[in-house]
Protein backbone atom coordinates (compact mmCIF):
# COMPACT_ATOMS: atom_id res chain seq x y z
CA UNK A 1 0.00 0.00 0.00
CA UNK A 2 1.01 3.20 -0.55
CA UNK A 3 0.62 4.01 3.44
CA UNK A 4 3.50 1.01 3.99
CA UNK A 5 5.65 2.65 1.12
CA UNK A 6 5.40 6.19 2.62
CA UNK A 7 6.82 4.46 5.80
CA UNK A 8 9.36 2.56 4.36
CA UNK A 9 10.39 5.88 2.77
CA UNK A 10 10.47 7.87 5.72
CA UNK A 11 12.48 5.24 7.52
CA UNK A 12 15.23 5.67 4.77
CA UNK A 13 14.94 9.24 4.58
CA UNK A 14 13.27 11.32 7.43
CA UNK A 15 10.29 12.67 7.41
CA UNK A 16 10.84 13.98 3.44
CA UNK A 17 7.26 12.76 2.63
CA UNK A 18 5.65 15.36 5.34
CA UNK A 19 7.75 18.36 5.16
CA UNK A 20 6.73 21.37 4.03
CA UNK A 21 7.75 23.57 1.09
CA UNK A 22 9.60 25.68 3.27
CA UNK A 23 11.06 22.73 5.45
CA UNK A 24 12.48 21.37 2.40
CA UNK A 25 14.05 24.72 1.80
CA UNK A 26 15.93 24.78 4.86
CA UNK A 27 13.70 27.71 6.14
CA UNK A 28 12.32 26.99 9.83
CA UNK A 29 8.13 27.80 10.50
CA UNK A 30 6.34 26.46 12.83
CA UNK A 31 3.57 26.47 10.66
CA UNK A 32 5.63 23.06 9.02
CA UNK A 33 4.27 21.13 11.86
CA UNK A 34 0.83 21.81 10.35
CA UNK A 35 1.71 20.79 7.07
CA UNK A 36 2.95 17.59 8.29
CA UNK A 37 -0.06 16.75 10.16
CA UNK A 38 -2.32 17.61 7.22
CA UNK A 39 -0.27 15.37 5.31
CA UNK A 40 -0.86 12.61 7.65
CA UNK A 41 -4.54 13.51 7.49
CA UNK A 42 -4.37 13.02 3.85
CA UNK A 43 -2.78 9.61 4.35
CA UNK A 44 -5.02 8.59 6.55
CA UNK A 45 -8.34 9.40 4.71
CA UNK A 46 -7.07 8.62 1.27
CA UNK A 47 -4.44 5.91 1.66
CA UNK A 48 -1.55 8.08 -0.27
CA UNK A 49 0.19 10.76 0.12
CA UNK A 50 -0.74 14.20 -1.17
CA UNK A 51 2.96 14.39 -3.45
CA UNK A 52 3.85 10.77 -4.21
CA UNK A 53 7.56 10.05 -2.79
CA UNK A 54 8.68 6.42 -4.27
CA UNK A 55 11.08 4.64 -3.17
CA UNK A 56 14.55 5.88 -5.05
CA UNK A 57 13.37 9.45 -5.12
CA UNK A 58 15.49 12.56 -4.86
CA UNK A 59 14.70 15.03 -2.36
CA UNK A 60 15.20 18.15 -4.90
CA UNK A 61 13.26 16.12 -7.61
CA UNK A 62 10.39 15.61 -4.61
CA UNK A 63 11.04 19.39 -3.28
CA UNK A 64 10.58 20.85 -7.20
CA UNK A 65 7.37 18.67 -7.25
CA UNK A 66 5.83 19.89 -3.92
CA UNK A 67 6.81 23.53 -4.99
CA UNK A 68 5.24 22.99 -8.45
CA UNK A 69 2.45 20.90 -8.30
CA UNK A 70 -1.08 20.88 -6.36
CA UNK A 71 -1.70 17.62 -4.15
CA UNK A 72 -5.41 16.05 -5.79
CA UNK A 73 -8.05 16.91 -3.68
CA UNK A 74 -8.82 14.17 -1.35
CA UNK A 75 -12.06 14.01 -2.31
CA UNK A 76 -10.98 13.03 -5.39
CA UNK A 77 -9.55 10.16 -3.96
CA UNK A 78 -11.75 9.22 -1.47
CA UNK A 79 -15.46 9.74 -2.50
CA UNK A 80 -16.72 9.70 1.13
CA UNK A 81 -14.68 12.33 2.46
CA UNK A 82 -17.46 15.38 2.56
CA UNK A 83 -16.52 19.01 1.50
CA UNK A 84 -15.69 20.16 4.86
CA UNK A 85 -12.51 17.71 5.86
CA UNK A 86 -11.76 18.20 2.11
CA UNK A 87 -11.30 21.99 2.70
CA UNK A 88 -9.94 21.53 5.76
CA UNK A 89 -6.64 18.65 5.24
CA UNK A 90 -6.03 20.87 1.99
CA UNK A 91 -6.15 24.49 4.05
CA UNK A 92 -3.43 22.54 5.97
CA UNK A 93 -1.24 21.76 2.81
CA UNK A 94 -1.77 25.68 1.63
CA UNK A 95 1.91 26.59 0.69
CA UNK A 96 1.60 30.48 1.37
CA UNK A 97 1.45 30.75 4.78
CA UNK A 98 -1.10 33.29 5.72
CA UNK A 99 -3.15 30.67 3.95
CA UNK A 100 -2.26 27.66 6.03
CA UNK A 101 -3.95 27.28 9.52
CA UNK A 102 -1.52 29.62 11.63
CA UNK A 103 -1.35 28.00 14.80
CA UNK A 104 -1.80 24.23 15.62
CA UNK A 105 -5.15 25.08 18.08
CA UNK A 106 -6.79 26.65 14.84
CA UNK A 107 -6.43 23.41 13.04
CA UNK A 108 -7.69 21.23 16.38
CA UNK A 109 -10.88 23.67 16.39
CA UNK A 110 -11.24 22.94 12.88
CA UNK A 111 -11.71 19.41 13.05
CA UNK A 112 -13.59 19.41 16.03
CA UNK A 113 -16.09 21.40 14.37
CA UNK A 114 -15.84 19.06 11.39
CA UNK A 115 -16.55 16.23 14.24
CA UNK A 116 -19.43 18.01 16.06
CA UNK A 117 -20.84 18.59 12.26
CA UNK A 118 -20.49 22.25 12.30
CA UNK A 119 -18.61 23.87 9.12
CA UNK A 120 -15.41 25.24 9.74
CA UNK A 121 -15.72 28.13 8.13
CA UNK A 122 -17.33 29.17 10.77
CA UNK A 123 -14.80 29.34 13.03
CA UNK A 124 -13.50 31.83 11.11
CA UNK A 125 -16.13 34.11 10.44
CA UNK A 126 -16.98 34.33 13.90
CA UNK A 127 -13.38 35.49 14.36
CA UNK A 128 -14.19 38.26 11.36
CA UNK A 129 -16.93 39.15 13.33
CA UNK A 130 -14.99 39.50 17.13
CA UNK A 131 -12.46 42.45 15.09
CA UNK A 132 -15.88 43.93 13.53
CA UNK A 133 -16.66 43.74 17.38
CA UNK A 134 -13.66 44.83 18.41
CA UNK A 135 -14.10 47.98 15.69
CA UNK A 136 -10.60 46.33 13.79
CA UNK A 137 -12.54 46.39 10.65
CA UNK A 138 -9.42 46.61 8.73
CA UNK A 139 -8.21 43.73 10.27
CA UNK A 140 -11.48 42.00 9.62
CA UNK A 141 -11.02 42.58 6.04
CA UNK A 142 -7.82 41.15 5.55
CA UNK A 143 -9.24 37.93 7.14
CA UNK A 144 -12.39 37.94 4.96
CA UNK A 145 -10.44 38.37 2.13
CA UNK A 146 -8.01 35.25 2.81
CA UNK A 147 -11.17 33.58 3.74
CA UNK A 148 -12.69 34.23 0.36
CA UNK A 149 -9.49 32.77 -1.38
CA UNK A 150 -9.81 29.49 -0.06
CA UNK A 151 -14.21 29.70 -0.28
CA UNK A 152 -15.25 31.44 -3.26
CA UNK A 153 -18.59 29.92 -3.27
CA UNK A 154 -19.34 30.35 0.07
CA UNK A 155 -22.28 33.12 0.61
CA UNK A 156 -21.46 34.34 4.58
CA UNK A 157 -17.82 35.39 3.32
CA UNK A 158 -19.44 37.85 0.71
CA UNK A 159 -22.14 38.73 3.25
CA UNK A 160 -19.58 39.65 5.75
CA UNK A 161 -17.73 41.35 3.79
CA UNK A 162 -20.24 43.50 2.40
CA UNK A 163 -20.99 44.34 6.12
CA UNK A 164 -17.55 45.61 6.45
CA UNK A 165 -16.92 47.35 3.62
CA UNK A 166 -20.48 49.25 4.98
CA UNK A 167 -18.81 50.03 8.41
CA UNK A 168 -16.13 51.54 6.48
CA UNK A 169 -18.30 53.62 4.68
CA UNK A 170 -16.99 52.07 1.59
CA UNK A 171 -20.38 52.14 -0.98
CA UNK A 172 -18.53 50.90 -4.03
CA UNK A 173 -16.59 48.32 -2.66
CA UNK A 174 -19.83 46.40 -0.71
CA UNK A 175 -21.89 46.68 -3.94
CA UNK A 176 -19.14 44.96 -6.02
CA UNK A 177 -18.43 42.29 -3.12
CA UNK A 178 -22.42 41.30 -3.13
CA UNK A 179 -22.26 41.41 -6.83
CA UNK A 180 -19.28 38.90 -7.33
CA UNK A 181 -21.05 36.76 -3.96
CA UNK A 182 -24.78 37.48 -5.93
CA UNK A 183 -22.55 35.43 -9.12
CA UNK A 184 -20.91 32.91 -7.31
CA UNK A 185 -24.08 31.82 -5.43
CA UNK A 186 -27.17 32.59 -7.35
CA UNK A 187 -29.70 30.52 -5.09
CA UNK A 188 -28.61 32.48 -1.81
CA UNK A 189 -31.88 35.09 -1.19
CA UNK A 190 -29.71 36.91 1.30
CA UNK A 191 -27.11 38.10 -1.19
CA UNK A 192 -30.05 39.21 -3.51
CA UNK A 193 -31.59 40.89 -0.42
CA UNK A 194 -28.15 42.76 0.52
CA UNK A 195 -27.58 44.14 -2.91
CA UNK A 196 -30.91 45.29 -3.59
CA UNK A 197 -30.40 47.05 -0.52
CA UNK A 198 -27.16 48.61 -1.49
CA UNK A 199 -28.09 49.04 -4.46
CA UNK A 200 -31.40 51.78 -3.16
CA UNK A 201 -28.97 53.26 -0.52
Amino acid sequence: SQIMRSTAATAAGGTVPYMAPEALGGKAAFQADIWSLAVTLYEMVTGALPFAYPPGCDIFAFKTRVEKEEPPPPKRLNPKIDDSLNDLILRGLEKRLGSRFQKAQDMLGALQAHLRGEDPIEIDLRGARTLMGENKEAEAEAQLQALLQRYPRKAEVYLALGEVYTRRVKPSQSENILRTGAAQCPQHPGLHLNLAMALHT
